[in-house]
């Protein structure tokens, strides 16, 4: 399968996963009101953001050791298990510790609910790693799978509490977690018959190598993700009582994050793609990458900004109204989250695993820094706005590094969208389909 059929197919994956988890949260958002959405958002956003600090970024390390470095797979990944599954286990400990000890940021649940809750965070921090190394096998239907597994059992199960009249907090955790756990359980299945890496040796050496090479790429990874949770924590912490406001803006963010959906998934192929040759790529084919993520992207803000209301209505009711002004300015930014992610994905193919920090860093400060001046007066509002500079600063900053780091000019007039470029997209939707 070429490589415009693999992202058509991960975007169609996506779309399906995006169905799903857009159910469960109209689910979770309809039942337990703005106050318990705002309560469950907090757990969420707290273990993504350890998640993602745990996972050390070797999970694209050892995509690149494979791809780049030619290392043996069953070697990386007996390697990488070692180490992911101890980072798994302080994760999860790590979490209810800091779920018991700052009661007052979060709204305890019952012990069982997080206990469950930080065992599906722990392996979701080995699915996070494990899920490059199908990419590395460009195992795109394996991928699909995993990701449903993590969406569709979480559904079953709230869905069942529902109908029961049993749907609270604690069994929204706790359906997060089976599905994290199941989706971990099917990717060991399938690298552990694809490659018996068990059998095969320690090698603190590789290990070193890889925790070397992906530490900076963690950092920009820890950077996004509290780029994209921080405007959680902060109205929680700069507005006394902000769970009602946690849930509108956790809803806004839901249905603006489907404007990054078509563009993002394509992403992760263009860097495995990519990281065969160490990013040396010429300016046309990613000056045309660019081009088709942007008129994806615009496509789908155009849709959002214009149906923000009936969106919301439809899919969360009157009680989240109030989400709509914030939905509007959030899903414009997304245009910029759409095109940087192409740029990002080459940088990362080639190594630059240095300069992307400085890029990210300078976001989250300013947008932490516009969020205590925007936030107290105009609350998710003023949040929306704030994620907007941000992305467009990270976006800029980005183009010129890149810039520099090519070898070939890259002139700003190749990325003005041309009709070709619909062209293209018509012939890659009609390929994938004549495949199907």
């Amino acid at each position: 399968m070429a490589l415009a059929e693999k992202s058509l197919v991960q975007v169609i994956n996506n779309i399906v996963q995006s169905i799903l988890g857009t159910a469960f949260g109209v689910i979770l958002a309809r039942s337990l009101l703005p106050e318990g959405l705002g309560v469950y958002q907090l757990y969420i956003s707290t273990a993504a953001i350890l998640t993602t600090v745990g996972t050390l970024g070797l999970g694209q390390a050892g995509l690149f050791f494979i791809n780049a470095e030619k290392e043996e797979r069953r070697h990386v990944l007996y390697n990488l298990l070692m180490v992911s599954a101890a980072l798994g286990v302080l994760c999860s400990l790590f979490l209810v510790l800091l779920t018991t000890v700052a009661s007052g940021f979060f709204v305890l649940v019952p012990n069982w609910a997080l206990f469950l809750f930080a065992a599906g965070s722990g392996a979701a921090l080995l699915s996070a790693i494990f899920q490059y190394i199908l990419l590395a096998d460009l195992a795109v239907w394996q991928i699909c799978f995993s990701g449903l597994f993590s969406r569709a059992l979480p559904l079953a199960i709230v869905l069942c509490a529902l109908f029961g009249k049993a749907l609270q907090v604690d069994i929204s955790l706790f359906a997060h977690a089976v599905g994290a756990i199941t989706s971990m359980v099917f990717i060991w299945v399938v690298l552990s018959r694809k490659h018996q890496f068990c059998k095969t040796r320690l090698d603190t050496t590789l290990i070193s190598r890889m925790v070397r090479y992906g530490f900076p790429l963690s950092i920009v990874n820890c950077l996004l993700i509290l780029t994209a949770n921080a405007s959680i924590v902060l109205l929680r912490l700069l507005i006394p009582g902000a769970l009602s406001e946690i849930g509108h803006f956790g809803r806004a963010v839901a249905i603006a994050n489907l404007v990054i959906l078509v563009p993002g998934s394509i992403g992760p192929i263009l860097y495995s793609q990519w990281s065969r040759s160490k990013g040396k790529v010429d300016v046309p084919t990613l000056q045309l990458a660019t081009r088709v993520n942007s008129i994806v992207g615009a496509t789908l803000v155009l849709g959002v900004i214009l149906m923000a209301k009936p969106l919301v209505l439809l899919l969360y009711g009157v009680d989240y109204l109030p989400a709509i002004p914030a939905l509007r300015i959030l899903a414009l930014s997304c245009i910029f989250k759409a095109v940087m992610d192409v740029w990002l994905n080459l940088l990362m193919s080639r190594g630059e695993t240095r300069t992307i920090p400085v890029v990210f860093t300078l976001a989250l400060g300013i947008l932490i820094g516009t969020s205590y001046l925007l936030v107290p007066t105009f609350g998710i509002e003023g949040a929306a706005i704030s994620n907007l500079v941000s992305n467009l600063a990270a976006a800029l900053v980005t183009f010129f590094v890149l810039r520099s780091n090519l070898s070939e000019d890259f002139p700003i007039r190749g990325l003005m969208i041309r009709l070709s470029d619909f062209a293209y997209i018509r012939r890659s939707a009609r390929s994938i389909w004549a495949q199907s």
